[in-house]
């Protein structure tokens, strides 16, 4: 057991957000490049992570002691991830995330090593959660998934979120835009903590406690970030490191030609709303 992989510049990781059902084909296959997961046969929502994987990459992020700088740093750090020891490359990563790094072709299950929740997913329910990793284009078939999922491996039928998808999609007002996805999030996720409550047998779950479900008979380790970040070694090296710049190499180097177009933060807080968190980012791929 690694006692804190931040500390460790052989660990990057991989954040799905709130989207638990990808936990099982993660822990079963790994995370996959789309060219990977092609070759499966299943849907492209069962591995991928946040959406943004190319065709032979994924895209991981590193501790904010190994990144290019201490903005957006943090990036790892979104709901569910997946703490991986892999070889990992920071060459031509155009995200303008600076902890962002690519793992080409893919991780295999035997890399994952644990997985890292903030600490409010020990603690809150699942309902109080309603962000999601993805822009609008992938919307209606996460939420699809969502559905699937809640049916398959809960027995719950979830709320039609159709009508207000539609609406979403002919909004133009930022303001009005951002109000309806909440909407559409609380619906989901509303949905989420009953379907998983029905599954676990209890009332009030969260997502550690879906994640202890799943991870019961693995050797896999479970953190929770706040404590790694509180560790005395971990801030103490975050005041003194030395910065690492972006194109330096870490592990093997992977092509970057993806054909992958860059807008502007403006255009990305309509398109993505996620980037509200990311306000000095260069831009986002798509």
């Amino acid at each position: 057991m690694v006692k804190n992989p931040l500390l460790n510049e052989d660990y990057c990781y991989h954040s799905i957000g709130g989207d638990v059902f990808r936990i099982e084909s993660i822990l079963k296959h790994g995370i996959l490049s789309q060219s990977e997961l092609s070759k499966t046969g299943m849907p492209e929502n069962s591995s991928n992570g946040f959406g943004y994987n190319g065709t032979n990459r994924v895209s991981v992020f590193v501790s904010p002691l190994f990144c290019e700088s201490e903005v957006l740093g943090n990036g790892y750090a979104d709901g569910i991830v997946f703490v991986c020891k892999a070889d990992y490359s920071m060459h031509n990563v155009k995200s303008g995330i600076p902890s962002e790094a690519h793992v080409g072709c893919g991780i295999p299950r035997t890399d994952i090593k644990g997985i890292m929740l903030p600490d409010s997913f020990f603690h809150a329910p699942i309902s109080k959660y309603y962000h999601f990793m993805c822009g609008l284009e992938r919307l209606l078939d996460v939420c699809n998934s969502f559905a699937k999922w809640m049916k398959s491996e809960c027995g719950y039928q979830a709320s039609d979120y159709t009508e207000l998808l539609k609406k979403l999609k002919k909004e133009k007002d930022v303001l009005k835009w951002d109000t309806i996805r909440d909407q559409i999030g609380k619906l989901v996720f509303g949905d989420l903590q009953k379907a998983v409550d029905k599954k676990l047998g209890k009332s009030g779950s969260t997502f550690a406690d879906l994640v202890k479900y799943y991870i019961k008979d693995t050797k896999l380790v479970l953190y929770n970030r706040e404590e790694l970040e509180q560790d005395k070694t971990y801030k103490n090296r975050l005041k003194t490191r030395k910065i690492k710049t972006a194109t330096q190499n870490v592990g093997r180097v992977y092509s970057n030609e993806f054909g992958i177009e860059m807008i502007t933060p403006e255009e990305a807080r309509i398109r993505s709303p996620i980037m509200k968190r990311l306000p000095n980012s260069r831009g986002l791929k798509r």
